[in-house]
């Protein structure tokens, strides 16, 4: 007995090193195909970068950016598997400087925290050399939100709060630093925000704008606002929304400084014309 107990104990440990082993390979090989990260390989991508001021990246090509930046390891690759190969989920810029900095839209699932706007500055040769990571509440078109206004790059920002609470921000800047300062751009407050209890009616506040000029250090931001009221019809599944009203109040113009790498108000006083929008976060 003793000496069977034996065998199925160096069988049962002969297994289990197998299995450890089988892992380690597996997840070896797959680190090495999807992060292919040789000398050739990265001159490759970098002379195609090169050939222009700016462009787009697919899956393979961004996250062998990533892994360069050390966004990814084995502790995330599963994520890339709901990438698909033809994917285009970066684009970048040529800086003033000669580097290029690229953002990288990754984490295609439906988890907050595993969605992220990466940015990434690499100088010619691929040496990251600055990297931010922004976890918006929702994704919009890929790559869609990084653009760039003459020297300013330009990432639009999602971010939601309790209660229906949608905001978009602006990061307008020049270069990566700790501490970008969101400009507010349009919002959104769901009906859960307020009810009339002797009519019923319940709002939507809704907040719009549109860039109306940036030239040298200077922008101005055309902001407009507008409450639709409407009351619920029915119940249950068959419950259905009537708008009763519509208040639309006046556009306003704000005009910011850049000044020390970040968007000030020109007019202190401009602050004051948000308290009757929705921009009650920033």
């Amino acid at each position: 007995m003793r000496k069977i107990f034996c065998i199925f104990a160096a069988n049962s440990n002969s297994n289990q090193i197998m299995r450890t082993t089988l892992i380690f390979l597996l997840l070896t090989t797959r680190l090495l195909t999807a992060f292919p990260q040789s000398e050739a390989r990265v001159g490759e991508l970098f002379k195609q970068i090169a050939a222009q001021d700016s462009g787009y990246l697919q899956k393979r090509d961004a996250l062998l950016i990533l892994s360069m930046a050390n966004v990814l390891d084995s502790t995330n690759i599963d994520y890339e598997r709901d990438i698909k190969e033809s994917d285009t989920i970066a684009k970048y810029y040529r800086m003033n400087n000669g580097n290029y900095l690229f953002s990288i839209e990754y984490g295609f699932d439906d988890y907050y925290y595993e969605k992220s706007n990466i940015l990434i500055e690499l100088s010619p040769q691929g040496k990251v050399l600055k990297k931010e990571t922004f976890y918006p509440c929702y994704r919009g078109f890929p790559c869609g939100n990084f653009n760039k206004f003459g020297n300013f790059f330009c990432l639009k920002f999602y971010t939601c709060s309790e209660g229906g609470y949608l905001e978009t921000t602006l990061l307008l800047f020049k270069e990566i630093t700790d501490s970008l300062r969101h400009i507010p751009f349009s919002c959104w407050t769901a009906a859960t925000g307020y009810e009339d209890t002797i009519e019923h009616k319940h709002s939507d506040l809704t907040c719009s704008s549109v860039i109306k000029k940036i030239e040298n250090d200077s922008l101005i931001i055309s902001y407009s606002s507008e409450v639709t009221f409407f009351v619920f019809i029915g119940e249950g599944r068959d419950i259905k929304s009537k708008v009763v009203d519509i208040i639309k109040h006046e556009p306003f113009d704000i005009l910011y400084i850049y000044k020390d790498n970040e968007w000030h108000f020109a007019d202190e006083k401009d602050y004051e014309k948000f308290s009757n929008t929705c921009f009650y976060f920033f």
